[in-house]
């Protein structure tokens, strides 16, 4: 068993980034025991009540199949509900699953405006911001606008998002 499991998972549900990953790669590297899965399982649902973090990581848990069988549909309905309640990643996943078509049928209109929720203030969402950009370019959604694509991979570069730096060529 994991020292201070729980402490682990109060700084995940209080929105702990790092403590998140940790989690996120005890359950990829297999590290967590079952028993320890289905405890994470049980806290997060609990804690979902009042937590955006936790609802969006039980969301992860289901796409990824981390200690449950994969399920795009609830993870979908678990990111839109922590998206609801203010999470920025979520709402970036949100965007992600109708652009992929993971849970919800592709639909680019939507993933364009999901994507500009969790690119704008306050979430200010690097990667929604190039895949904004990538949507103008290749006219997903919307007419093809390279200049508003050029917009959207500058704003990225800014946030110090890398593949939009590689993009656009800078250092």
């Amino acid at each position: 068993m994991i020292e201070d499991f729980s402490q682990l998972l109060k700084k995940v549900v209080s929105g702990d980034e790092t403590s998140g990953m940790t989690l996120l790669s005890y359950f990829e590297n297999q590290t967590i025991s079952v028993e320890e899965q289905m405890q994470v399982h049980v806290y997060l649902k609990q804690a979902a009540r009042e937590s955006h973090h936790a609802i969006y990581l039980r969301g992860l848990l289901y796409e990824h199949a981390y200690g449950v069988k994969q399920d795009f549909d609830m993870a979908f309905l678990l990111m839109r509900e922590a998206a609801s309640k203010g999470n920025a990643k979520a709402t970036y996943a949100v965007g992600c699953y109708f652009l992929q078509g993971l849970g919800v049928e592709k639909n680019y209109h939507n993933a364009l405006q999901w994507l500009k929720i969790a690119a704008g203030s306050p979430h200010y969402v690097a990667q929604a911001m190039y895949d904004l950009g990538y949507l103008y370019q290749e006219g997903l959604g919307v007419e093809v606008d390279l200049k508003q694509a050029q917009a959207w991979y500058e704003k990225a570069a800014n946030k110090g998002y890398l593949p939009a730096k590689e993009k656009l060529a800078i250092k």
